[in-house]
């Protein structure tokens, strides 16, 4: 009887057995929150289904998409910088060629393009991490700062583009950026 999430590697068994993933909780000798589980004394607590359902997730994601480095370059680095047909568009294409908005998803609230090559990023996490263990580039870089025009997140999405010299605040994961936490202005 399995009360509990399975490990990293039960879950890369099941995933090797089931190409699309793991079908249907039973299978693997678990039982949820499904009324055929009920009573049965076996039941993963609610918080803790949520939290492996959540986990299956995140491997599912890793094994069948992108890294979450992938995504960050693909969501944050866009070097030499993209020019578009029309500069006041450039927000609102890049987010949609880049998949970061989507039809039918709300409209992220803010997003930053760094134009600096990836290797200065992964430079930056190798450099002493702040309090909160956050990486700064040590030199400003090219950026453009995109944030959503008025209070509504429904599309269509419009954002108001800034381009900016800031150092880029990251957290890094095994020696990569996975997200971009904030930028700061150089000191004056």
């Amino acid at each position: 009887m399995l009360t509990s999430c399975p490990s990293t590697r039960e879950l890369e068994d099941i995933l090797a057995y089931h190409p699309r993933g793991p079908r249907h909780p039973a299978h693997h000798g678990t039982c949820g929150p499904r009324p055929e589980c009920m009573g049965q004394g076996n039941m993963v607590p609610m918080a803790g289904w949520a939290l492996c359902t959540a986990l299956v997730l995140a491997v599912l994601a890793e094994v069948v998409g992108e890294t979450r480095y992938e995504k960050f370059l693909r969501q944050h680095v866009d070097h030499p910088r993209t020019s578009v047909l029309t500069a006041h568009r450039y927000c609102e294409t890049m987010l949609a060629r880049r998949q970061v908005t989507a039809p039918g998803r709300p409209c992220k609230p803010s997003n930053t393009f760094v134009h600096a090559p990836a290797e200065e990023l992964l430079a930056a996490c190798a450099q002493t991490p702040d309090a909160v263990g956050l990486h700064s580039t040590p030199t400003p870089m090219g950026l453009t700062a995109c944030r959503l025009r008025g209070g509504d997140t429904r599309p269509p999405c419009a954002y108001r583009a800034r381009q900016l010299q800031h150092h880029v605040r990251i957290a890094c994961l095994n020696g990569l950026p996975v997200h971009l936490a904030g930028t700061h202005a150089p000191p004056q």
